[in-house]
């Protein structure tokens, strides 16, 4: 298994961006990325690993995974390879945690209103809705950009009387 060593790679050759850990609903995207410094086309192949092994067809500066499942759930790294000298060395590992999709309401210690999280996928957009019929559903604010990560909806947004909260994927 290679492991990612500085001296390995020549300067120019540096990885200057590692991907980065993410957690995505079931069914949502996940993007990862990685920046090799001043490497000119052709001087620098990629190839993207799951756990150690090779993704088939993942060779470019991006990978993304849509309809995400527990299946994709681990670590994703990249190889860099020389055409001429061979390889070069692996960035960091980037976790992926796909977890299911929960609206998760909870009280805090000491307050009488409720506040609300939810995790998002990475450029998804959610709209956040209330009801106090379950049958007709009202828009709270405006939509809300997915970011990979938990989502925490202010007490000050869903206060008030009685309602059912959900969130709808744009």
């Amino acid at each position: 298994e290679w492991s990612y060593s500085r001296a390995a790679l020549a300067p120019f050759q540096s990885i200057q961006q590692q991907p980065s850990n993410q957690q995505v609903p079931i069914g949502g995207t996940a993007l990862f990325s990685v920046t090799v410094g001043n490497a000119l086309p052709g001087d620098v192949q990629l190839q993207w690993l799951f756990n150690g092994v090779s993704i088939t067809g993942a060779t470019n500066s991006q990978f993304v995974i849509t309809n995400a499942s527990a299946t994709n759930d681990g670590a994703y790294s990249v190889k860099l390879t020389s055409p001429t000298s061979g390889p070069l060395g692996i960035s960091s590992r980037a976790r992926l945690e796909v977890v299911p999709f929960a609206l998760n309401v909870y009280l805090p210690k000491g307050s009488t209103a409720i506040n609300l999280q939810f995790p998002t996928s990475w450029g998804a957009n959610y709209q956040l809705e209330r009801s106090a019929d379950l049958e007709s559903w009202t828009d709270i604010g405006s939509p809300i950009p997915g970011t990979g990560q938990y989502v925490y909806v202010p007490r000050s947004t869903i206060s008030g009387s009685f309602y059912f909260y959900r969130v709808r994927s744009l």
